[in-house]
């Protein structure tokens, strides 16, 4: 009779051991992902509902989208994707930036986007560049490059180009 009772007895761990093994992998999967989550990067000004990758995202489209006006340039096209509000004074940056397109062949232009940072309706876009252009006095090729910070500002749902900083590649030949 003692038998059968230690037969029992052991056919009960045995049977149980894989349910203990599938609950402890479980556990470890559901730690690993935790501590994984927990040791991802995150923007000092992220909201909840805005991941970081949708800010950066935001942030190198409205940079493509000013270079894609820049590269086929004209002055109502510009004027549209600046703030009437652009600090410090919308008409110096604009006449620059019409020099700059204008005094030089545009061969390329790549700007790399460092950081972006968002803040209700602002958006700063770090970024550095490089730029490729023929003086048209000798079609000599120059590269240039630099650093520079746009900050865009949401105008009843238009993102419009607010203020420029830096090293700004539209008014660089």
């Amino acid at each position: 009779m003692d038998n059968p009772r230690n037969f029992q007895l052991k056919g009960d761990l045995v049977n149980k051991r894989p349910f203990i093994q599938r609950v402890m992998a479980l556990g470890v999967a559901v730690l690993m992902v935790g501590v994984l989550n927990g040791c991802a990067p995150q923007s000092a000004l992220q909201s909840p509902d805005t991941p970081m990758k949708d800010e950066y995202a935001l942030g190198k489209g409205l940079l493509n989208d000013v270079f894609s006006v820049y590269r086929n340039y004209t002055r109502d096209s510009f004027d549209r994707i600046v703030s009437r509000d652009f600090n410090p004074v919308r008409s110096e940056f604009a006449n620059g930036v019409e020099r700059g397109f204008y005094g030089a062949r545009q061969i390329d232009l790549y700007p790399i986007v460092d950081s972006v940072v968002t803040n209700k309706d602002l958006v700063s876009v770090s970024f550095h560049w490089e730029k490729k252009v023929a003086t048209y006095t000798g079609g000599n090729y120059k590269n240039l490059t630099g650093r520079a910070e746009y900050v865009f500002r949401n105008e009843t749902g238009t993102w419009r180009l607010y203020r420029v900083g830096g090293d700004d590649p539209m008014v660089m030949n």
